[in-house]
Order: structure tokens, then C-alpha cells, then sequence
């Protein structure tokens, strides 16, 4: 039915990195944003970018281990069971 091609996997890295970006980049602005109100330069802009950074790493790890990805070690453990699905 749908087939997976390179192009499509391509675009699947290219999302988990690009919402990594946005995660640090928006949060690292919110810090900005909060100081200039606050008068506080380095503190809300540095408590943005670990949080951010923290945040990016968890939603990428979670979409990472959400998708499909093929497991090769299990296809090297697992021989054939019979010797018709090898053309023996």
C-alpha cells in the first residue's frame, strides 16, 4: 500500500531536528523576552536554553522511540525456519 522511501525518511530526521531547534530557539526567546521585562540579562535567558534544550532532548528521544525503525540485530538472530522461505 505505502512504501517508505528515502526521500520520506529523509523528512522524518528533518522534522526531529527542526522541532529540536524550535524547542530551544522558543524557549531561549521566552528568556529573553523575560528579562528585558525584568531587567535580569542572563538569568531567564539561561534557565530558557537548558529548558529548552531539555525539553527538545525528551520530545525527540520520545519520537525517535515512537517510530519504526527497522531492528537489525533481530533479522540476523533469526534464522529461517524452513527451507522453503530460502529458495532451498
Amino acid at each position: 500500500m505505502f512504501r517508505s522511501t528515502p526521500r520520506l525518511n529523509s523528512m522524518r530526521y528533518l522534522a526531529f531536528g527542526t522541532e529540536f531547534a524550535l524547542t530551544i530557539g522558543l524557549m531561549l526567546a521566552g528568556g529573553l523576552w523575560l528579562d528585558n521585562k525584568t531587567g535580569m540579562l542572563p538569568l531567564f535567558t539561561l534557565v530558557g536554553a537548558c529548558v529548552g534544550f531539555a525539553l527538545g532532548l525528551y520530545l525527540l528521544i520520545r519520537r525517535a522511540r515512537a517510530a519504526k525503525w527497522p531492528d537489525k540485530t533481530a533479522e540476523k538472530d533469526q534464522g529461517p525456519t524452513d527451507r522453503r522461505e530460502n529458495g532451498i
